[in-house]
């Protein structure tokens, strides 16, 4: 027994399939663990490449002043389109933030383990994270051209309750063949020959007229008092065919008195004359690093009631004209001051009305098109106007800027 013993301590028969056997486990699970690792960095990299390219896209559009709803719309469709659905209905967790100076994107997907799962590993969680940081220098020189509609049309009452009160105080307005919303004639006796304008001043009633000068007095001394700004102010003043110009300056005495001075008239318009004029006498849009290489913006302060300067016929704004400012490289940014509800007329039907009141519903899309993109603003009365110049002065802050894409790792 001692001798069999000793000879089966010696055997070595069957020790290569034993070995082989007891190996064959960590190489499988060696092997299996590189195919879920390469299916797990396969996945990562689709969720990387498809929010790299989304974040940039949204960072894009905040180089030309879009919004932050612009930007999410952009940043969605173009993950949606550079995620392959294999990879993107893994994704259980994603978040998007979109500021002032960046746009980041942070994707959580579970990979399936196809082998790992035997040993009770599902899924494995990957992250993709894309982040770009617009850097902002605000140091260009810009000068901001004030086109301002000094028309008939611009000299009515400041909201409903101003309408109604100058109304109740003047009666051509009571007149079935009487004016609309701005009276410029000389009436009767009874009013010693005043203008409707005249007796809306005499009565304290606020203007349109009003309102342009203090919300531009506030706009102005904020634009020459922001030293990041570098900008001068110039005024265009149109009616009918009478351009008035006061060339860009950065005093802001200067321009409180030009704007105090603004004289609204009793005359027609014609947006399409104006635009032409301005187009010849302003200089192409520079790059802005300089003084005597300025930026140049224009913004147009209208409310859209315009006349063709050959028949003066009511009509439409034609926007074509808007593209020989435009292609000077200038911004050109539009303010739409609605025009009046004719229904607030006691006689809207009457034969002065009727003449501009086929214009309604139809002046807003020609201004739209008219302005830059990303320029168009409106607003009607009150506080919807100074809201308005408030945009406007983003706007123009933007304008300014130089804005660095930086991609963070």
């Amino acid at each position: 027994m001692t001798v069999l013993l000793k000879r089966f301590a010696k055997n070595r028969n069957g020790n290569f399939a034993m070995i082989l056997a007891s190996a064959a486990i960590p190489m499988l699970l060696g092997i299996g663990l590189a195919v879920d690792f390469t299916l797990a960095t396969d996945s990562k990299t689709q969720l990387q490449g498809a929010s790299d390219s989304a974040v940039m896209a949204a960072a894009a559009l905040a180089l030309q002043g879009a919004n932050e709803k612009a930007q999410q719309e952009a940043l969605q469709t173009y993950f949606k389109g550079n995620c392959e659905a294999t990879v993107c209905n893994l994704i259980t967790n994603s978040k998007v933030e979109i500021t002032a100076d960046k746009v980041r994107m942070e994707i959580v997907a579970d990979t399936p383990m196809p082998i790992l799962k035997d040993l009770g590993v599902s899924a494995f969680p990957v992250k993709a994270i894309s982040e770009v940081n617009l850097k902002k220098t605000t140091d260009k020189y810009i000068d901001v051209y004030f086109m301002i509609d000094i028309s008939g049309s611009m000299n009515i009452a400041d909201g409903e309750a101003q309408i109604k009160k100058l109304q109740s105080i003047y009666k051509p307005y009571d007149n079935p063949d009487g004016c609309a919303f701005a009276c410029h004639s000389s009436a009767d006796g009874t009013y010693n020959g005043k203008t409707g304008f005249e007796i809306a001043k005499a009565n304290g009633v606020y203007l349109r007229e009003n309102r342009i000068r203090d919300e531009m007095s506030d706009l102005a001394k904020t634009i020459l008092t922001t030293p990041s700004m570098n900008a001068r102010i110039g005024i265009r003043t149109f009616q009918w065919s009478d351009v008035k110009l006061f060339d860009p300056k950065h005093q802001n005495g200067q321009v409180q008195n030009e704007i105090a001075n603004l004289e609204f008239s009793s005359g027609g318009t014609s947006i399409e004359f104006a635009l032409n004029q301005l187009a010849s006498n302003l200089p192409d849009s520079g790059a802005g690093e300089t003084q005597s290489d300025p930026k140049v913006v224009v913004v147009l302060v209208t409310d859209g009631m315009t006349q063709n300067p050959a028949t003066a016929a009511y009509e439409p704004l034609n926007s074509a004209v808007c593209d020989k400012v435009k292609n000077k490289d200038i911004s050109l940014f539009v303010f739409n001051i609605e025009y009046p509800k004719f229904s607030l007329l006691k006689h809207e039907n009457g034969p002065s009305v009727l003449a501009s009141k086929h214009m309604e519903g139809k002046m807003e899309a020609p201004l739209m098109a008219c302005a830059s993109k990303g320029r168009y603003y409106k607003g009607d009365f009150g506080t919807s106007v100074a809201d308005a110049f408030d945009e406007i002065l983003e706007g123009l802050k933007k304008e300014t800027e130089d804005v660095v894409l930086h991609f963070v790792r």
